[in-house]
């Protein structure tokens, strides 16, 4: 089992945009949100990897009450203060 601390967390967004080249106007397709964050990425790819992580950190507010709603949906083991 692996520790990971994960003082500041974050939402990471990801814009999906089909054929972009450099000029042009183009539209977004698909809006990704996932948590994130040192420690939880970490957690993420032992996750992937086949191993087990647990993640701790601090979230505060509704980016906190959302970070932790994503981590639990992708089953990442986190305890959150």
């Amino acid at each position: 089992m692996i520790l990971c601390i994960s003082p500041n967390v974050t939402l990471e967004r990801t814009w999906v945009v089909p054929n972009y080249r450099t000029v042009g106007v183009f539209r977004v397709k698909e809006l990704l949100v996932l948590p994130s964050g040192k420690g939880i990425n970490v957690a993420r790819a032992v996750q992937t990897l086949g191993g087990e992580a647990t993640g701790d950190g601090i979230c505060g507010w509704h980016i906190g009450a959302l970070v932790a709603d994503l981590a639990a949906q992708q089953n990442l083991q986190c305890s959150w203060t």
